[in-house]
């Protein structure tokens, strides 16, 4: 007890230091664990503020146009807050511009329905309406000069067809008898003048085919034909809906039936405006006259087909749909955005949920030196591309003429081409059937949903 008296001075700094120790093994160090988080978390923040000063890393302002997009302009100071509001505007400005972009698009690409009210689901008069206006569009080999005028082929591209046979051996027939009836003398039940009247009917009916070839060159525009060189679904110059049954007055088409003819027709009527504007043009301050003037000549073959590019179960349209909507739907594969696949097509543009695509081949008659132009005019405010010029070989005028296409004296090429047209869904949502949606994987909008 005396010792400890002694050293009690001792054994406290001994118990002090023991103290020490555990609050540094228990407290000091978790202190020193939290302090160092702390200082790595200062020194995140710090290079985070030093990454954002100009001087430490390089900046570019945004880039608002397709030719600034591989030079950007480098940003010299960190925006202010007026910098930043100029830039929302701007960005919204182009925001903007591009929902203009798509509604010209919409306004330029719109069509109006064969027969109002047909589509999307309308009532059998308005099915039996269609296929009498449809019959009568693509009725260009008509006899009747009248039914010509008021097809595709008449209405809309101006256009002329060399005589058929059948029809020069009735004008034969008709200018014999015209003759007859006015030069024919009869004198006591007996012809005088036979001998005279027969030379005249057969040197009338030698000339007659020249002229009226000739009086189709200076009437038309352009040439088509009314002679099948295709099989199937190809009708002289013009594709003719395949349907099975095909679409005939007095027999009301299913709605499906109707949606894609309406497009295929679509097509070519776009296409004959386009070809008519074309030959229509002042060339060299000079609006040509007809065809032997045109430089479009002749449109040989226009081939579309049924459906849009990348659209599912194309074969069996016209046809109920065998299996679940769903999966037709998720069959199309169709992207919701216009994503390019240019493994499908050079474009790289298929159907999707801005727009949908055909493609179709043309084959038609050129001048020459006017080909370069012709291509160019093609898609001028149109939806129409031209993909791919397949084949250009030489014509024989000289040929063609005895044929009895007049093209006049200028170099004429045969041109085959691939062309694309968009149709913008915007419109085309409404007028699509049921089952036409299923098979591109078409949604439904909710009610009162605007138009994509």
């Amino acid at each position: 007890m005396d010792m400890v008296k002694k050293n009690w001075l001792s054994i406290l700094f001994g118990v002090i230091a023991i103290a020490a120790i555990g609050v540094n093994f228990f407290y000091v160090s978790g202190k020193f664990d939290e302090l160092h988080k702390q200082a790595q978390s200062r020194a995140a923040v710090n290079s985070t503020i030093n990454g954002l000063l100009p001087q430490n890393k390089e900046r570019h302002l945004p880039v608002l146009t397709i030719e600034a997009a591989d030079h950007p302009q480098k940003l010299e100071m960190f925006p202010t807050d007026a910098v930043i509001k100029a830039a929302e505007e701007k960005t919204t400005a182009v925001t903007a511009g591009a929902k203009a972009l798509v509604d010209q698009a919409v306004r330029i690409n719109k069509h109006e329905p064969l027969v109002e009210g047909a589509l999307p689901a309308g009532e059998p008069l308005r099915q039996l309406d269609f296929a009498r206006r449809y019959t009568e569009e693509m009725n260009v080999a008509s006899l009747d000069p009248e039914a010509r005028k008021r097809s595709i082929s008449g209405r809309i591209l101006h256009a002329g067809m060399v005589p058929s046979q059948p029809e020069l051996d009735q004008a034969k027939l008709a200018k014999a008898e015209e003759i007859r009836k006015n030069e024919l003398a009869i004198v006591n039940g007996q012809a005088v003048n036979q001998q005279q009247v027969d030379q005249d009917i057969a040197q009338a009916i030698q000339v007659l085919p020249d002229e009226l070839r000739k009086q189709v060159a200076d009437s038309s525009m352009i040439y088509i034909n009314s002679s099948a060189q295709g099989q199937g679904t190809q009708s002289g110059t013009f594709t003719i809906f395949p349907g099975n049954p095909p679409i005939t007055i007095g027999t009301p088409p299913d709605h499906e039936k109707i949606f894609w003819a309406q497009v295929q027709l679509w097509v070519q009527q776009d296409l004959c405006k386009a070809l008519y504007d074309i030959n229509s043009k002042p060339y060299n301050g000079a609006k040509p006259a007809n065809v032997t003037e045109a430089p479009i000549k002749q449109l040989v073959r226009v081939t579309v087909p049924v459906g849009f590019l990348g659209m599912a179960n194309v074969q069996s349209i016209g046809q109920p749909m065998s299996t679940d909507p769903n999966a037709a739907a998720a069959g199309a594969g169709l992207p919701a955005e216009p994503t390019p696949n240019t493994a499908l097509t050079p474009s790289g543009r298929t159907s999707n949920g801005l727009y949908d695509v055909v493609q179709y081949s043309v084959e038609m008659d050129v001048e020459a030196d006017k080909l370069p132009q012709v291509l160019e005019d093609l898609g001028r405010g149109r939806l129409i591309t031209v993909l791919q010029v397949q084949a250009v070989t030489s014509v024989d005028s000289a040929l063609y003429k005895t044929l009895g296409y007049y093209y006049g004296t200028k170099p004429v090429v045969k041109v085959q081409l691939q062309l694309e047209q968009l149709f913008m869904r915007d419109w085309t949502r409404p007028l699509m059937p049921q089952i036409a949606k299923q098979r591109l994987g078409v949604q439904d909008q909710p009610a009162g949903t605007p138009p994509a």
